[in-house]
C-alpha cells in the first residue's frame, strides 16, 4: 500500500472513531450527566494522545510514556470514573 492509500485509510478509520464518539456522547450525556461527559472525553482524550505518542502514529515523532505520564493517565482515569457515580 503506498503512504498516500495508508494516510487515507488511517483517516478514514480516525474519522469513523470520531463518529462514533460524537453518537455517544449523545446518548451517554444526559443519562451521566455534563460532568461525568465531560471527564470521560478528557480522559480519553489523554489516553488516546499518549498512544500517538507512544507509537508515533500519523508520522508524528516518538515520545516515550514514562511513569509520570501513565500515573497521570491512571489518576485522571479514576476521577472520572469517580465522576460517574452518583451521590
Amino acid at each position: 500500500m503506498s503512504g498516500g492509500s495508508a494516510l487515507a485509510v488511517t483517516m478514514s478509520v480516525v474519522a469513523g472513531l470520531a463518529g462514533a464518539m460524537q453518537v455517544a456522547v449523545m446518548v451517554a450525556g444526559p443519562r451521566i450527566g455534563t460532568a461525568a461527559t465531560v471527564a470521560v472525553l478528557i480522559a480519553g482524550q489523554l489516553a488516546m494522545g499518549a498512544v500517538i505518542d507512544q507509537f508515533g502514529l500519523f508520522g508524528l515523532a516518538r515520545i516515550p510514556v514514562g511513569p509520570a505520564r501513565a500515573a497521570g493517565i491512571v489518576l485522571l482515569a479514576v476521577g472520572a470514573g469517580l465522576s460517574l457515580t452518583r451521590a
